[in-house]
């Protein structure tokens, strides 16, 4: 090829390198698939050779795409831990008219809302604000504990621990209001 041929070449291809970069591409993919072994062993040991330029290729790249990675990570665990997809969660989220099942607020924190669901079967109850969450777990997912917390705070509401009253006093209208609660 003439010193003249290959000028124009070089201007053609520079005028063009969308396409010749597309084709280059598209040439590299089809030998990939071709090829998944041998690109497999050529990868593998590129990266060994170059552990420092992979390293700073592979920061660069997940720092770029931080959001996308979180999503992934986010939709694997709902998926792995609840049997959920995002959009599962999004629809029962929208079930429950974008609040917290049990309080009826806007999750609001930076965690998120908590997947409520029973420890024995699996099954996934609804969404929780954190707070909720933690409730629910600190009293074991126990029915009976928070009603009698419940009966708890609805007798000192209600008696307003006026000044003159004993303890013990407290305590024995506390035994009678969670008797009576109780009946019926």
């Amino acid at each position: 090829m003439s010193e003249k041929a290959r000028e124009a070449t070089r201007r053609w291809r520079e005028r063009n390198r969308e396409k010749v970069n597309a084709d280059a591409r598209e040439k590299q993919r089809k030998w990939r698939a071709e090829n998944p072994e041998l690109h497999r062993k050529r990868a593998k040991d590129w990266k060994a050779a170059n552990k420092d330029r992979f390293d700073i290729r592979h920061k660069a790249w997940r720092d770029a795409n931080r959001a996308r990675l979180n999503a992934q990570g986010r939709a694997k665990y709902y998926r792995s831990k609840y049997g959920l997809t995002l959009e599962e969660r999004d629809a029962l989220l929208a079930g429950q008219g974008g609040v917290c099942k049990l309080c009826s607020r806007v999750e609001v924190a930076k965690r998120g809302w908590a997947v409520d669901h029973c420890h024995r079967t699996g099954k996934v109850r609804g969404l929780l604000c954190q707070a909720c969450n933690l409730v629910l777990g600190h009293a074991r997912d126990d029915a009976a504990l928070l009603r009698r917390m419940a009966d708890y705070l609805d007798v000192d509401q209600l008696l307003g621990a006026p000044d003159g009253i004993s303890n013990d006093d407290l305590d024995s209208v506390r035994q009678v209001h969670h008797r009576t609660s109780r009946v019926g």
